[in-house]
């Protein structure tokens, strides 16, 4: 018996049963996390990217938490879009994003770029604001 490679093998198993217990507990992954106590939450997602149902779901995670959750699904948009300076839509998205972070508050995503959803908890005093002729 080899305790060398038992070891490194014991170390595997162990590493690999905590990754998945973490994916099932929700360590890892917002869709079962517990956003109790968060602040207002922005969800930025492209129409055609693989983790646009997480995105939907995260909202509906912090929702059930009481916590606000703005999501904008954005049409035809890839994933981390707002990080391609050369896509038009980046610009927009990174001003929504800082004018989130400021205010915890955002207008209507403008229909040409997608649609918005904004999920308050009760008697949340956080909102969308009114149109403001993008």
């Amino acid at each position: 018996m080899n305790k060398i490679k038992d070891t490194k093998r014991s170390a595997v198993v162990s590493l690999l049963t905590g990754t998945l217990a973490a994916l099932l507990l929700g360590a890892v992954s917002p869709v079962f996390a517990d956003f109790d106590g968060f602040p207002p939450m922005l969800g930025q997602v492209g129409s055609t990217e693989i983790l646009l149902d997480d995105t939907v779901r995260t909202a509906a995670q912090a929702e059930k938490a009481g916590v606000p959750f703005f999501l904008e699904i954005w049409e035809q948009m890839p994933h981390v879009f707002p990080m391609f300076s050369i896509l038009p839509e980046s610009d927009v998205a990174l001003q929504r994003i800082a004018k989130f972070i400021n205010s915890s508050e955002l207008d209507q995503l403008p229909a040409e770029y997608g649609s918005s959803e904004y999920r308050p908890n009760r008697g949340c005093a956080f909102r969308w604001l009114p149109a403001s002729g993008h």
